[in-house]
C-alpha cells in the first residue's frame, strides 16, 4: 500500500468511475479541493484505493481480493482507530468490502446503514415556480463570509472541519440561506464538491420547521446546480425518514443502500 503524490492523484479516478457517484468527498480529495490522502496498491495502474480526508472520513474502493493491500490497510486503520480523539468514519463500497471490514476490524467498529439518492431533474422542484412560495418577510441569499459568521449551525468551525477553511469553501463551494428579519432560519450548503457533484447538507432552525423553508433553501441550491452543470447528491441514515421524505419531494430517487463504520466506543 503506497500513498499517491499530489501529481499522481488522478490515477485513482478510474476506480471511482467504476461505480455510481462514489461519495463526493472522494472526488474532492482526488481533485485537491479539500485536503486528504490516497493510498493504492500500485501508483501506475491502481486497482484498489483508500481515500481519506483530513477530517477523518475514509473510503475503500476497487478490487477487494488484494491480500497484501488488505493487510496493510488493516494496519493503517488500526492506527487511526487508536487515535481516539480524532473522528473515524469508514465508508464501504460493496458487500464484499463489508465482509472484509467485518473480518479485519469488526469488533472495533459499529456498522450503520445509509441510503443514497439519485437526482432526477424531471421530478425536481425547480420545474415549478418555487420562488413564489417564499413567505412574506423571508428572503433567500447565497452563502457568503458574513452569513457564515452569523450562522449558528454551519459556522466557521463547520467549514474548517470539512473544507479546511472558510476561504476554500467560498472559492469552491456554494449554498443558500433563508433569512427572516436578518436571522438565518434555514440553510442548504455543499458539504463537498467534486467530480461534477455537490453533496447537500441542510438544516432548519427548530423554531421554523414545518414551514417548507428547507425545501426553499434546497430549491435554490438545486437550481444553482442545474445552471452550472453540477449534479446534486443526497444521502442519509436509512432510518432518517424525514430526510428521505425531503429528498423525495426535491426530486431524488432512492438508489442504493450501503454501510459506514464508526469507532466502537465500548471496545477496550
Amino acid at each position: 500500500m503506497q500513498e499517491l503524490k499530489k501529481s499522481e492523484l488522478l490515477a485513482a479516478l478510474p476506480i471511482l468511475k467504476e461505480k455510481r457517484n462514489d461519495l463526493t468527498f472522494s472526488y474532492s480529495v482526488i481533485h485537491q479541493i479539500i485536503p486528504g490522502r490516497v493510498f493504492v496498491d500500485n501508483n501506475i495502474c491502481p486497482k484498489t484505493a483508500l481515500i481519506s480526508t483530513d477530517s477523518g472520513l475514509y473510503r475503500i474502493v476497487g478490487n477487494e481480493y488484494n491480500d497484501y493491500f488488505n493487510k496493510k490497510l488493516s494496519q493503517f486503520l488500526f492506527k487511526k482507530l487508536a487515535q481516539s480523539e480524532n473522528r473515524f468514519t469508514l465508508f464501504s463500497s460493496s458487500d464484499t468490502w463489508e465482509r472484509i471490514i467485518d473480518t479485519l476490524l469488526g469488533d472495533r467498529l459499529t456498522k450503520l446503514r445509509r441510503i443514497s439518492f439519485e437526482f432526477n431533474i424531471d421530478k425536481s422542484i425547480c420545474g415549478i415556480r418555487w420562488r413564489e412560495k417564499i413567505p412574506a418577510g423571508f428572503t433567500i441569499e447565497g452563502i457568503n463570509k458574513d452569513l457564515i459568521r452569523r450562522c449558528e449551525k454551519f459556522d466557521d468551525e463547520y467549514y474548517k472541519e470539512y473544507w479546511s477553511s472558510v476561504d476554500k469553501f467560498i472559492n469552491n463551494g456554494f449554498g443558500y440561506c433563508v433569512l427572516y428579519n436578518g436571522k438565518i432560519v434555514s440553510i442548504c450548503t455543499s458539504i463537498y464538491v467534486g467530480g461534477g457533484y455537490a453533496e447537500i447538507d441542510i438544516f432548519t432552525h427548530p423554531d421554523f420547521r414545518g414551514k417548507g423553508l428547507g425545501i426553499l433553501a434546497a430549491a435554490a441550491f438545486i437550481e444553482h446546480c442545474i445552471k452550472n452543470g453540477i449534479k446534486p447528491s443526497w444521502d442519509c441514515a436509512i432510518d432518517n425518514l424525514q430526510s428521505c421524505k425531503l429528498a423525495s419531494r426535491l426530486g431524488f430517487i432512492s438508489n442504493e443502500q450501503y454501510s459506514i463504520y464508526i469507532r466502537n466506543k465500548t471496545h477496550n
